[in-house]
């Protein structure tokens, strides 16, 4: 049995990469300019989803009283005092790192002006620099389309509210849910742009 010599020769493999090479010359020069390498910021090492209506300016401050009453419940760490000893401070001092507020399945579909209620409450409480986590927040819906205006809606009332307290908290972020499509990444991409250019925030 004899192997299938390739298609391609090797002169015709190499006259390919360079072509795709030229191809995606000025998708490569983009991409090291907009990522540069690594990011050498902290990372959250998990994320925290809240249902919108049951966020306050409480909820980081009680979620950690309620881990530390569950720690105590549960016993001390017998015989590693020093990591119970970090993660009694890591409760007390920062029991969320990343928080996410939720427009999407854990807070449901309700009335627009119940939403926009919900979102401005919100808001209000994240502006609170106290309350609020070293990152946050917001999962709006999809951009399917039966919820692709409320949630665009959302956002803009969000980020009125937010802005109108004081500047984007550091390490914001947006989450888009439930992505089916390029289409869809790429209308956010513009949705961001619009954006960040009414608001005079940073591209």
């Amino acid at each position: 049995m004899t192997e299938r010599s390739s298609a391609i020769p090797a002169a015709g493999a190499d006259r390919l990469a360079a072509d795709l090479d030229a191809r995606l010359d000025a998708d490569d020069r983009l991409r090291e300019q907009r990522y540069p390498g690594p990011s050498v910021e902290r990372q959250p090492v998990h994320t925290v989803y809240v249902p919108a209506d049951r966020y306050t300016a409480r909820t980081t401050a009680d979620w950690g009283q309620a881990a530390r009453l569950a720690l105590d419940e549960a016993g001390p760490l017998s015989g590693f005092d020093e990591v119970a000893a970090a993660v009694l401070d890591k409760l007390t001092r920062e029991p969320i790192e990343d928080l996410r507020i939720d427009f999407e399945d854990g807070y449901g579909v309700r009335a627009d002006e119940v939403e926009d209620a919900d979102v401005r409450a919100a808001a209000r409480a994240l502006a609170d620099p106290a309350a609020r986590p070293a990152f946050s927040g917001i999962r709006i819906k999809s951009f399917e389309g039966p919820v692709r205006a409320r949630a665009l809606r959302t956002l803009r009332l969000f980020l009125d509210t937010l802005l109108a307290a004081g500047p984007l908290p550091s390490g914001f972020r947006i989450t888009l849910p439930k992505v089916t499509s390029v289409e869809q990444v790429s209308a956010m991409v513009h949705v961001c742009a619009v954006l960040e250019e009414s608001y005079g925030l940073t591209a």
